[in-house]
């Protein structure tokens, strides 16, 4: 019962941030903000957010949106979209550590995970970077 134009965690994001994270899922949501990270879900990979969405959120985040869908068919295409309509870069965790965040979280030790938040933050800031050890970036 959902409305498919519900960004679930929008209402959590700051006024002013450096960045914005587009999420499948609010469990993600969670975990991104728990580590410091900007970020909010959309009901599924295949809804592309509205203009007026998309600006609410590029004036939120000093334009700098990255969308971060599962490594899957469904999260590789629904990211082609986003790229397309609103050329935002894309991030997706190399297929030989998990599908998604959540996922990593719970297979690595806590120390692992804090170098992961560091190499988010280094794509987060440097446009340059296409992939890290944990990341692809397109």
């Amino acid at each position: 019962n959902w409305s498919s134009n519900r960004l679930q965690g929008a209402r959590q994001l700051s006024k002013y941030d450096t960045h914005c994270f587009l999420i499948k899922s609010l469990k993600d949501v969670m975990l991104m903000h728990e580590y410091g990270f900007s970020a909010c879900s959309t009901v599924s990979e295949n809804v592309i957010i509205s203009e007026a969405q998309y600006e609410k959120i590029a004036q939120r985040s000093n334009n700098n949106i990255l969308v971060f869908f599962d490594n899957d068919l469904a999260g590789v295409k629904g990211a082609n979209k986003y790229k397309k309509k609103y050329d935002l870069r894309c991030i997706f965790i190399k297929r030989k550590y998990a599908k998604d965040i959540s996922d990593l979280y719970k297979k690595v030790s806590s120390k692992v995970f804090w170098e992961i938040v560091e190499e988010i933050h280094s794509i987060i800031k440097d446009y340059s970077i296409r992939s890290t050890k944990h990341f692809y970036i397109f």
